[in-house]
């Protein structure tokens, strides 16, 4: 397998219970920030030696600085983790519930055909200009004018936009779209005052960022780059690590030496054998972290023989041995799911309902499969389990009523 780096979408928050959500981890404990990633292997060092965090999050050759936003191919990924900030952050695993970062709080009018958000009063550029109403009004404004920066597609919903006191947006949606706040999830406000000058956002190389976020740029090389606390930003005395470093790595192998040799302190390479070669080498201080995600699964074809039939499909999934898949497949990484509805735990707890209590086993049983397929009406031949007859025209054996 090679490294899997999805966006690390990372942010600080004080209280780590409540950090999870659907994009991004937000972190304010001494020392750490964190990558959302398949495998996340850290070093946790004390905090009187560590004055940098060294962090590995995409593989380059050597870094260009471009901190655009919008510049979903060029940009660095810590542009979004660590540079700006979202309005409000959903939290896939508290049931959707809003953590509010730069807004404090949203409302739909009664028709819901409009929304208002309430931005956070004292929140400064690290500039230390003001954030207002108009920098957002101006970004929503660029997107509805530029497709081209329209990187959360407000076009599609948005009619017109309107900033009716310094610290509230009010935008009117084409249609009604209650879930027009979750898709604001990666819009990133920026600063007016900057940008009115750009004469291309799209294409715009932004060196040097101006954003809201925990960290602004100290200093960049092609190989190498870092980021330092925001005295503007408007949690700083949360903020806990004064540097974070991105040093150049240009594959899986050459990330996991500088790991293994104490130089990289948070990565989300894939370790092959984690616990016995990272883990286990110095379990105080070495850990992983793995975010929940999409369920692996098998999808049969409903209108073709044999997987239409309903037994058919009960007994695959009774044979399966799930624990095996889970070791064997996973490195022992991910646990199976084995509730019914086969929604992963913990990101769908909230919406599984009463079907959660109904489980299916974990080591599978062919027994198990060929009593359901036998229950069904299926006998088994000399090739395998076969219908009771096969009268279909096509030749294809199907069930019979009878």
């Amino acid at each position: 397998m090679t490294a899997k780096l999805p966006d690390p979408n990372l942010r600080y928050q004080q209280d780590l219970s409540t950090a999870i959500s659907r994009r991004r981890l937000l972190i304010g404990t001494a020392l750490v920030a964190a990558i959302i990633a398949t495998i996340f292997p850290f070093v946790v060092r004390s905090a009187s030696a560590e004055s940098v965090l060294a962090m590995h999050i995409e593989e380059q050759t050597s870094w260009v600085q471009n901190f655009n936003p919008f510049d979903l191919g060029g940009r660095r990924q810590s542009t979004m983790d660590f540079v700006y900030e979202p309005l409000v952050i959903f939290n896939d695993y508290d049931g959707g519930k809003p953590i509010f970062r730069l807004a404090t709080g949203y409302k739909f009018s009664d028709d819901l055909k409009s929304i208002t958000y309430t931005l956070r009063d004292g929140v400064k550029w690290s500039d230390g200009q003001p954030l207002t109403s108009a920098d957002m009004k101006y970004t929503l404004d660029l997107m509805l004018k530029n497709k081209a920066v329209d990187i959360v597609g407000v076009s599609e919903s948005v009619a017109s936009v309107e900033a009716p006191s310094p610290t509230e947006v009010k935008i009117t949606l084409k249609d009604v779209d209650t879930h027009f706040p979750e898709s604001m999830a990666d819009f990133p406000v920026v600063p007016e005052h900057i940008w009115k000058s750009v004469g291309n956002p799209a294409t715009f190389v932004d060196p040097s960022p101006v954003g809201t976020g925990p960290t602004k740029l100290g200093s960049f090389t092609p190989q190498g780059f870092t980021l330092v606390k925001n005295p503007s930003y408007w949690q700083a005395s949360q903020m806990q690590v004064p540097k974070v470093f991105f040093p150049v790595y240009t594959s899986n192998t050459s990330a996991l030496s500088a790991l293994f040799s104490g130089h990289i302190d948070w990565t989300g390479n894939y370790i092959p054998g984690l616990q016995h070669s990272f883990i286990s080498t110095n379990p105080e201080f070495h850990h992983h972290w793995e975010a929940p995600g999409g369920t692996n699964s098998l999808v049969p074809n409903l209108n073709k023989w044999p997987t239409n039939q309903l037994p058919v499909r009960q007994a695959i999934s009774a044979a399966i041995n799930r624990q095996l898949l889970a070791s064997e497949g996973e490195s022992g990484l991910e646990n199976p799911v084995l509730n019914a509805t086969g929604l992963t735990p913990q990101l769908f707890d909230a919406w599984s309902g009463p079907v959660a209590s109904m489980t299916v086993s974990a080591t599978g049983s062919a027994a198990a499969a060929q009593q359901i397929l036998q229950k069904a009406g299926y006998t088994k031949g000399s090739d395998g389990f076969l219908p009771r007859q096969t009268t279909q025209s096509s030749g294809q054996p199907i069930q019979s009523a009878g």
